[in-house]
């Protein structure tokens, strides 16, 4: 049983967050304008390391007055003709802690939720996914992160979870044969968060182009990074608690600060009249935790690090492990001396049925691993005596990790006129 997830803020298409926004702002009349302001009550603070809960509701701090923050001091102007490479480089390295940082932490440390109300609007960049597996108690909280393209040589993994319609407006479009619609024409702002390549939320080795969007009439790849943090609770636990889910990341600013996309449609149609310009402003963090809690009563579930993270994951293995051992005490590996990736015959675990490759010839994938309560039996079969004993011969096993060699029992099937070497394993 998995229960599927019950919030999803994962890689959409462009178009439809844009039909989204849409309905948003049908009802505005033509030529009117309108602008969409905060409705959510933002966190001021971050929670201390040792917290315990972040209180009710918490929603994390809000990224547009971060944003704001960010832009009012001189770190996002261009270089200016009289100023050094050194000193312009100097500049945006360095952040200016004063006054006109209203609403930013002195140290530098922020909080955003990254699901939820709090990450409210169309997010076309990066979600959060629940999935709970019952077998094993585990609740997968699963953190997707696209990549996104900031200019030449600037592919950084981007997380965006908020978007407003600043501005909307309608006009009546006509195109080349006097066919006409009404053209309703939006600029979309939002925010999100980008981080380096290879930090321990945006795992190189994880990456992958999982997702597409269309593009010019084609299809563009976009990659993927991410991490997935593992939550073991009892089914009624999880069934309770996975609409209340919510991830929290701890990160701290660092240089660059501000990253920028902006993406504009191709033009409306008579088939689509609709038209955007997508604006959005990235804060570049550096990740140092992500926590887990109830946003019902705020209290923390649990608490990630990368060290931590990689140590949960092994724990559970171990104990997955563990529990199988109880269950299958017997592994038998089998394989041909000679090296080879396929081999024919069959085999019996426990009292199942008897097994065999698919196909006519019924190749087996070699080396075979296979788990077993009490035995496991192999069988090679052949017309010939001698083939089959020479064919026995081959095969080298190991049971629980231990070279074994097995006694064949030589037989002939009456039914199929065949000749039979019979080995079977068993614990001492």
């Amino acid at each position: 049983m998995r229960i599927e997830p019950r919030f999803h803020l994962g890689l959409k298409a462009v178009l439809p967050v844009l039909s989204a926004l849409l309905c948003v702002v049908e009802a505005t009349s033509v030529g009117q304008a309108q602008v969409a302001g905060p409705s959510l009550g933002y966190a001021q603070k971050v929670p201390v390391d040792a917290s315990t809960t972040v209180g009710p509701g918490y929603t994390g701090l809000d990224p547009a007055m971060i944003v704001s923050a960010l832009e009012a001091t001189d770190i996002t102007e261009p270089k200016s003709v009289y100023e050094t490479s050194a000193d312009y480089q100097k500049r945006r390295a360095t952040l200016p802690i004063h006054g006109n940082l209203s609403g930013l932490p002195p140290d530098g440390r922020l909080a955003f939720v990254l699901n939820g109300p709090a990450a409210r609007g169309g997010s076309t960049l990066g979600g959060v996914e629940l999935s709970y597996d019952a077998d094993k108690q585990l609740m997968s909280v699963k953190i997707d992160i696209a990549k996104s393209d900031f200019g030449p040589n600037a592919i950084f993994p981007a997380f965006s979870f908020q978007s407003t319609v600043l501005h909307s407006s309608q006009y009546t479009g006509e195109n080349a044969f006097g066919a006409t619609a009404d053209v309703t024409s939006l600029v979309i702002g939002g925010f999100g968060i980008t981080a380096e390549n290879g930090t321990w939320l945006t795992p190189l080795g994880e990456l992958s182009a999982r997702a597409s969007y269309q593009q010019s009439g084609s299809l563009a790849l976009i990659e993927h990074t991410g991490v997935t943090l593992p939550l073991q609770m009892p089914p009624m636990v999880a069934k309770d608690i996975s609409d209340h889910l919510r991830v929290l990341l701890i990160c701290s600013l660092t240089s660059p600060w501000l990253r920028q996309t902006t993406w504009v449609s191709s033009g409306a149609t008579i088939q689509d009249p609709s038209e955007a310009s997508i604006t959005t402003k990235f804060i570049h963090v550096s990740p140092e935790a992500i926590w887990i809690f109830d946003e019902r009563d705020g209290n923390i579930i649990a608490k990630f690090t990368s060290s931590s993270l990689k140590a949960e994951w092994q724990r559970i293995a171990l104990e997955y492990e563990q529990a199988r051992r109880k269950l299958y005490p017997l592994k038998l590996e089998a394989a041909l001396n000679e090296g080879f990736s396929i081999g024919v015959f069959s085999y019996q675990i426990d009292d199942q049925p008897e097994q065999s490759g698919p196909g006519p010839y019924g190749y087996i994938q070699l080396p075979l691993v296979v788990e077993a309560k009490n035995q496991v039996s192999i069988t090679v079969r052949d017309k010939d005596r001698h083939q089959a004993e020479a064919y026995a011969k081959c095969f080298e096993f190991k049971l629980n990790g231990v070279q074994v060699k097995p006694k064949w029992q030589t037989g002939k099937n009456p039914m199929t006129h065949r000749f039979e070497e019979v080995a079977t394993f068993k614990l001492p």
